[in-house]
C-alpha cells in the first residue's frame, strides 16, 4: 500500500512513534516531478537515498497500530513513478 496525502497528514504522529524522522534526511526532493499520489510518500533516508514510505502489508494485520509496519521503500533514482 503506498501512503497518500490525506494518510500522511493523518499519521504525522504515527510517524515520530515509528522512529522515521531520524532516518529522513529534510528537504530532499526528487529529480522530477511526483505523481500526486506519491509526493508526501516520497522520502530521502540517510542510509537509503530516495524511497517511498510503504506499509508492510504482509506483517500488518487490521486494527493493529501502522507505525510498526512503515518503512521507507528505496528507489532508484532512475526509477519512473
Amino acid at each position: 500500500m503506498i501512503i497518500s496525502r490525506k494518510y500522511l497528514k493523518e499519521q504525522k504522529e504515527k510517524f515520530k512513534k515509528a522512529g522515521l524522522e531520524k532516518m529522513i534526511v529534510r528537504g530532499k526532493k526528487y529529480h522530477s516531478p511526483l505523481s500526486f499520489e506519491l509526493e508526501d510518500a516520497y522520502c530521502y533516508t540517510k542510509d537509503g537515498g530516495h524511497s517511498i514510505i510503504v506499509v508492510i502489508e504482509s506483517e500488518h494485520k487490521e486494527g493493529e497500530p501502522v507505525e510498526k509496519f512503515l518503512v521507507p521503500a528505496p528507489v532508484n533514482g532512475d526509477d519512473e513513478f
